[in-house]
């Protein structure tokens, strides 16, 4: 087994760690080689050292799960612990959403993440824009390449908030043939054109 941090493994030669020297409460995708034929194979799940005697290890998510067009590296843990604990802050509930990329083009000249929001009870304007400031601020603190980038407003816009009706993911998941439980609607969207789908989907049913 050997641990590779998710930013890191596309790199041509990336740091490339294992048990004895994996840094604990750090969260690495995990990597297997094997007598059987398996050479650096990425297993797809990230996981985080909790002890090294006996090594334990806590299972945080995928590595699909991870947003980073800009280089923030924000993890699936990341994001659903601030939008949840935004949706809290606010006194709503969310029955869905997705977060994905923005980039620039004529009216931004930076990019950024736009979170579409299926609430049970669609908030004011008012709660919106302190939702999307409670999650903005949970990630600053949560992520330093994530502040880094929004630091003095140069390097990513603000989060935006595309608020949606009831059953605009399920109709989603639908038009793509997805609908069931075997389904889930996925919460971090690094495809820029699956992210676009919903988009435009979402869009044309407000």
């Amino acid at each position: 087994y050997e641990f590779v941090r998710p930013e890191a493994l596309d790199d041509a030669q990336p740091d490339r760690r294992w048990i004895a020297n994996a840094e604990t409460g750090v969260e690495y995708a995990l990597v297997v080689t094997s007598n059987a034929g398996l050479w650096s194979y990425v297993v797809g799940d990230t996981v985080t050292l909790v002890d090294r005697n006996p090594p334990r290890l806590l299972v945080t998510g995928r590595t699909s799960y991870y947003l980073s067009p800009f280089g923030e590296h924000l993890t699936g843990d990341e994001i659903e612990d601030a939008v949840s604990t935004a949706a809290k802050t606010i006194g709503a509930t969310i029955a869905d959403f997705s977060v994905g990329a923005v980039f620039p083009d004529g009216e931004h000249s930076r990019g950024g993440h736009l979170y579409i929001v299926e609430f049970n009870a669609a908030p004011n304007t008012e709660a919106s824009a302190h939702f999307l400031d409670t999650i903005d601020t949970i990630l600053c603190r949560r992520n330093d390449d994530y502040r880094a980038h929004r630091s003095g407003g140069f390097g990513l816009d603000p989060p935006r908030l595309l608020s949606v009706k009831r059953g605009t993911f399920g109709g989603w998941m639908k038009s793509r043939g997805q609908l069931g439980g075997q389904h889930k609607v996925p919460r971090v969207i690094a495809n820029a054109e699956l992210f676009q789908s919903l988009r435009d989907f979402a869009e044309k049913n407000i």
